[in-house]
């Protein structure tokens, strides 16, 4: 059957910093939906439902949020879906400037995040697996050697390049 657990990435700022955001847009709704100056021009009840709900289930899914190795195969968990590839799909392992939602558009020249290389050319970025240029370095190392792939160079400024 399975060997369990080989490999489970978090980063413990990122994630704290997306459900801090979460949690204080949760008690502004609450505070909004229950403040009785505001009775007649909030929206519907249904609406503060539907929007508490969804901030409830991103404040659920976040001790889940990062990357998981495991049984030969690679988990990626991010805030709304999991992706999953076997091992052998993943032919390398890079850091590239963080480019996620936390800056659209845009990439960090401070931040780095995760980038697997898979076999058929194209690349997936992992943002939910972040941070400064030491903490990656380790994260970097740490995830090729689970995968059985060659030790990466230090972690840089990459740029990805759009397949």
């Amino acid at each position: 059957m399975g060997t369990g657990v080989v490999l489970d990435v978090r980063s413990g700022g990122y994630v704290a910093l997306c459900t801090g955001i979460a949690a204080l847009l949760l008690v502004v709704s609450v505070g909004a939906f229950v403040d009785p100056a505001l009775e007649g021009s909030r929206d519907p009840d249904w609406a503060f439902w539907l929007w508490g709900s969804c901030l409830v289930a991103v404040l659920c899914r976040a001790p889940f949020v990062g990357l998981l190795i495991r049984d030969e195969r690679v988990i990626r968990r991010s805030w709304v879906r999991t992706q999953s590839w076997s091992v052998s799909e993943v032919s390398g392992v890079k850091t590239a400037g963080y480019s996620g939602g936390l800056n659209q558009g845009s990439q960090s020249g401070r931040f780095l995040m995760l980038v697997l290389r898979m076999r058929d050319g194209s690349v997936v970025e992992v943002p939910e697996v972040s941070g400064e240029r030491r903490k990656m370095n380790d994260r970097l190392h740490r995830v090729a050697h689970a995968l059985r792939l060659p030790a990466p160079s230090e972690p840089g400024r990459h740029r990805i390049a759009e397949p």
